[in-house]
């Protein structure tokens, strides 16, 4: 293919082949990539395959050539034996006031994961919210996972180098195979977590139809800081 000037990009051109492409124990057969010049930056195109775990991906998008703006037009595919797919196109800018990104849908088997935010050195705005989840889908690479069905939901706001912070996640019929806990019939788990001012408070109760009931609480001083990213 051909690669032009990073900063006139129009002229680019490539295409590659790998095999056995990767991290280590998370290894694609194959993934093929493009990436074209396009007026303000490079288009990409990703294909990616993995028989044994029933992997199939391909992907769509394009970033700007200062990687101030990265745009995701499809993904879409079978992950891990469960389809997968971008419910509407994705964007995350870059600035030197912070990162931004629009609301994002993503599809995956009956889950669904959401999310938009902000972050920059002064304020935090971030929402995040999975319903449906079964852990047990990731079964093909994490094969004693439970089985559940899980949801979730996040909110980040304030300050980021001391945020206020609330988790709540649930998880219904908890179901563990060739386990004693099966022997109690399905476990319904609950969590919430709070962070503000620098104290972490949590409380997580686990019931069991057999009427067993565990509840556990705690609360202690963390530092949080989310600005791992540096804002020039």
């Amino acid at each position: 293919g051909r690669l032009a000037d990073p900063g006139l990009p129009t002229g680019t051109d490539l295409r590659i082949g790998l095999l056995s492409a990767g991290m280590e124990g998370m290894l694609a057969d194959s993934m093929d990539v493009r990436l074209r010049g396009m007026d303000a930056g490079l288009g990409f195109d990703i294909d990616l395959m993995q028989k044994s775990s029933g992997t199939r991906l391909s992907s769509s998008g394009e970033f700007a050539s200062n990687l101030t703006r990265l745009g995701l037009k499809t993904l879409r595919g079978t992950l891990l034996r469960q389809p997968l797919a971008l419910e509407a196109p994705f964007e995350i800018t870059s600035t030197s006031s912070g990162v931004t990104w629009r609301k994002a849908g993503l599809d995956f088997g009956p889950s669904r994961l959401r999310s938009q935010g902000s972050l920059s050195p002064g304020h935090a705005d971030i929402n995040a919210e999975l319903t449906d989840f079964d852990p047990a889908m990731l079964h093909p690479l994490f094969p004693h996972l439970p089985s559940a069905k899980v949801a979730a939901r996040l909110r980040v706001t304030g300050n980021p180098s001391q945020p206020d912070a609330h988790l709540t996640a649930a998880a219904d019929d908890i179901r563990l195979e060739d386990s004693d806990f099966d022997s109690l019939g399905g476990l319904d788990a609950t969590a919430d977590v709070r962070l503000s001012q620098n104290l972490l408070q949590a409380q997580a109760d686990l019931k069991a139809k057999s009427d067993i009931a565990i509840t556990a609480q705690v609360s202690s001083p963390i530092d949080v800081d989310l600005l791992a990213l540096e804002f020039d």
